[in-house]
Parts: C-alpha cells; sequence; structure tokens
C-alpha cells in the first residue's frame, strides 16, 4: 500500500484489495487493542495509516470500526484510581493519541 500510495495509484487500486487490506489492518488494531497500557504498540501501529494520508482510501463498510477505535485510543480511560491515577483524570496512549488525532482530523 505503502508503494501505491508514493506511485500514486492508490485512487485506482481494486475495491476488493483496499478491503482487504484495511480489513487485515483492522483485525491486527483489535487484536493489540486500545488500552492505554498497550500504549508502546500504538506508534507503530498506526504510522502506516498515517502515511498512506489517514483513512481517505478506506471502504465505507469498514470505517465506522477503525473510526471507533480511534476515538477509543484518543479519549482514553477514566483515571483516579491506583497510587498514579489519583493525580490523572484519564489514561491514555501517550503515543496512540495524537496520531489518532491526526488521524481523525
Amino acid at each position: 500500500m505503502l508503494i501505491a500510495n508514493a506511485a500514486g495509484i492508490l485512487p485506482y487500486l481494486k475495491r476488493r484489495q483496499l478491503r482487504s487490506y484495511f480489513d487485515s489492518y483492522l483485525k491486527r488494531m483489535k487484536t493489540v487493542g486500545h488500552h492505554w497500557k498497550q500504549y508502546s504498540s500504538h506508534g507503530d501501529l498506526l504510522r502506516n495509516p498515517e502515511e498512506l494520508r489517514g483513512l481517505d482510501h478506506c471502504p465505507d463498510e469498514l470505517l465506522d470500526d477503525l473510526l471507533r477505535w480511534l476515538v477509543l485510543c484518543y479519549i482514553g480511560e477514566p483515571g483516579g484510581y491506583g497510587t498514579m491515577g489519583y493525580s490523572r483524570r484519564v489514561f491514555y496512549s501517550n503515543s496512540g493519541a495524537p496520531i489518532c488525532l491526526r488521524l481523525l482530523c
């Protein structure tokens, strides 16, 4: 996909190829999860779609699930628990949240 994007042919790929790519990507996202404790994996996971200029070429049937994952990763989880949580109102992925925001905007 990165090569197709660099060559400028990504919009011309078959719908089946785009669906296959984004479907496998969504499966990886679900495997890693959006939980803040997976922050070490979020940066590497999210760099690829960012290099593809976001989700412009994502098929509509997969877009809702991809957007849901990005939003959940970005907003994080309520804090206020544990020894460190009393001073943090929200736990979020430090590596994933900024990339999620760029992909969502």
